[in-house]
């Protein structure tokens, strides 16, 4: 994999990091337009959330379940190979959920192509970490990270904006083509990618595979740190979306166009750190420090949040600091990752890391939700506080820990 970094040019370097961001952000705009009409399609066809939260459900279990045969195929196989077929699934996938729903098939036949799918989804998260340190080294990487955090901000806001206006003009079919339209042309950028991708070294068939994943990480014990401190950032945003419905509820008398202004406001401000953060200089051992940034914005914004009202102003000013600064520590920590971790177990340690995020995620909104259950009206806020702040001080703890140990 170096040979590639070493052989290329400047221009096709450039030319492989349009092809990795135009292909994330159709990606992305396929999620969101999925996402938001399966959830009102599901929800028409059954008047319940429990079809549209059983999606959830089972992409979650799916990410637990799959990874250690995600994170091996892509070492196997190589990254550009399991994203060409990814994505020439998902497209299947799309016109068949297209034609079930033309034909008013119901959930009994909608749902499995839709579970079909997110499992399948599993594998472009992977097998992205493994391709682009297999592309790109030192400030080149920092910039292609950056701009795909922009593609993600961009294309679920893209998405949303696509689902509504097809929807509307029209109905369900027309979006599930044009989500298919989105993976047929992620697959052709992928397929412009240098061949010499297209090969590794089948790590599986020797022996050691295993045994050189566990002595990587023994002797890196900063790769699970980095990554569970990365995983906080991850975290954040799954805080806020949970309890942004109770801000609009509680906070805004049910109007809905805050939703929309909260969301531009976090996505405007992750958008903006994409576009500058590779111009921002900072220096490795102070990476946890944007990361306690971002997340004492995310607790700010939060403690507004639980009243709102005459500090709109103000809310809007520390949600725009949080997207900022998660988005900024996100960038930071997932480069750094990706320069340490070796070529031929790249892809396993992509799926330790999407795994550590999943289980991060499900204890933040897991506790969320069960001790506001037994605590006062509008607990969940301060649960959330609580529980990020202490998180706050896991960061400060683990860093204490790996300067100890580097020394």
């Amino acid at each position: 994999m170096n040979s590639i970094k070493s052989s290329a040019t400047d221009s096709e370097l450039g030319n492989s990091g349009v092809r990795v961001i135009i292909a994330e952000l159709l990606i992305n705009i396929a999620r969101a337009c999925l996402l938001l009409t399966l959830g009102l399609f599901l929800f028409r066809q059954t008047q319940s959330l429990w079809a549209f939260a059983s999606v959830f459900i089972f992409e979650a279990l799916t990410i637990l379940v799959l990874q250690t045969i995600v994170g091996s195929t892509v070492d196997r196989f190589g990254p550009k190979i399991i994203l060409l077929i990814a994505s020439s699934c998902c497209f299947v996938l799309a016109i068949a959920i297209t034609i079930s729903v033309s034909f008013g098939q119901l959930i009994m036949l909608v749902l499995p192509l839709v579970f079909l799918h997110n499992g399948i989804r599993s594998f472009f998260r992977v097998a992205t970490f493994a391709l682009l340190p297999s592309l790109f080294s030192g400030s080149t990487l920092l910039k292609v990270n950056a701009k795909l955090a922009v593609s993600l901000q961009l294309g679920q806001v893209s998405g949303a904006l696509l689902a509504g206006l097809f929807i509307e003009a029209f109905g369900f079919p027309t979006v599930f083509v044009s989500i298919a339209v989105c993976y047929l042309a992620a697959f052709f950028c992928y397929l412009g990618l240098p061949k010499a991708l297209e090969r590794k070294e089948n790590s599986l068939v020797k022996i050691g595979y295993w045994a050189r994943i566990l002595q990587f990480l023994k002797n890196n014990p900063r790769f699970l740190i980095f990554t569970i401190i990365s995983s906080i950032d991850f975290s954040l945003v799954a805080v806020l979306n949970l309890l942004i419905p109770q801000t609009i509820e509680i906070g805004f008398g049910g109007q809905a166009r805050w939703l929309t202004i909260i969301e531009i406001t976090f996505a405007l401000g992750a958008i903006l750190s994409g576009s500058f953060s590779s111009k921002l200089e900072i220096d490795e051992k102070n990476y946890w420090i944007v990361s306690m940034c971002g997340g004492l914005f995310t607790i700010l914004a939060l403690t507004v949040m639980m009243n709102p009202h005459d500090r709109e102003h103000v809310m809007i000013l520390f949600l725009f600091c949080a997207g900022f600064a998660n988005t900024w520590s996100a960038i930071l920590w997932l480069t750094f990752l990706q320069k340490i971790s070796p070529p031929n177990i790249v892809g396993m340690l992509g799926s330790i890391r999407v795994l550590i995020n999943t289980v991060t995620v499900a204890i933040l909104l897991g506790g969320i939700s069960f001790f506001s259950t037994i605590s006062i009206v509008g607990g969940s806020f301060n649960v959330a506080i609580a529980l990020l702040s202490g998180a706050l001080l896991l960061i400060l703890a683990l860093n204490i820990f790996v300067r100890h140990h580097a020394d």
